[in-house]
């Protein structure tokens, strides 16, 4: 067969033959599957339904975790100064008589409608104690820097408030650092105590020796009720002394 349609065509004509018989089976191949498709996706497509109504919103999540702090924003301009405030009451004094507000009459002080009174003593004129009253402390502190050896050598003790009596030289008590307390003065150099009817006098340093407690006159052991002189003898060159003393009426 091939050789009367070589004879018929010649061998060109029958090659174009060929390729236009084989066109024309493609062609209608790609016809009956519409197109190339695959007929099983064709077929999907076909059956493909309307699409459904969209679903109701879930509820919404848990909150997650707050966020760590920004930074501090700039201070903020300074604010214009306020008003003046108004002028502060003045204390105004008068003489109060004696009466409920003082006994023994006194003075009235008077500031933004309160009242304060300081009253006079209970012998009419102050609250002055004449004497160191009993049971009662005084507390001091003396001092002596020098050379000078016995009887140049005195460091002054006054009391503030007059004693009721003299003390005698038994009633009063020298205490070294290298003496122990006793039961009348148990006392220290930063915190000196006192028994009742006695003056302790309590040394710091030790280039002194005290030779005594004597009145201001020196006439003997003790002290007048205004105070006492400490009789030192210099152990150094130059010598020092300090310490505190107190008296109990």
């Amino acid at each position: 067969m091939f050789s009367q349609l070589r004879s018929h065509f010649g061998t060109a004509g029958l090659v174009v033959a060929v390729v236009a018989l084989v066109a024309a089976l493609t062609g209608g191949a790609l016809a009956a599957n519409g197109g190339g498709a695959d007929p099983a996706t064709a077929s999907a497509k076909a059956k493909k339904g309307p699409r459904g109504k969209t679903g109701k919103t879930g509820p919404a999540g848990p909150a997650g975790p707050a966020g760590p702090a920004g930074p501090a924003g700039p201070a903020g301009p300074v604010g214009p100064a306020g008003a003046p405030g108004a002028p502060g009451a003045s204390v105004t004094t008068s003489v109060e008589p004696a009466g409920a507000n003082c006994a023994q009459g006194g003075s009235k002080f008077v500031s933004g409608g309160t009242a304060a009174y300081a009253c006079n003593g209970a012998d009419g004129t102050t609250g002055f104690t004449k004497t160191l009253p009993v049971g009662e402390t005084l507390k001091g502190v003396y001092a002596w820097t020098g050379t000078s050896s016995p009887p140049g050598a005195f460091a002054e003790i006054s009391f503030g408030i007059p004693l009721a009596a003299p003390l005698d030289g038994a009633h009063t008590l020298y205490i070294t650092p290298d003496t122990p307390p006793t039961a009348n003065c148990s006392g220290s150099v930063n915190n000196p105590t006192a028994a009742s009817g006695y003056l302790c006098v309590y040394q710091a340093s030790t280039t002194v020796k005290a030779l005594g407690i004597a009145p201001p006159d020196l006439s003997g052991e003790g002290t007048s009720v205004a105070g006492g002189i400490v009789v030192l003898e210099a152990t150094a060159t130059p010598a020092s002394v300090r310490g505190s003393w107190a008296v109990t009426g």
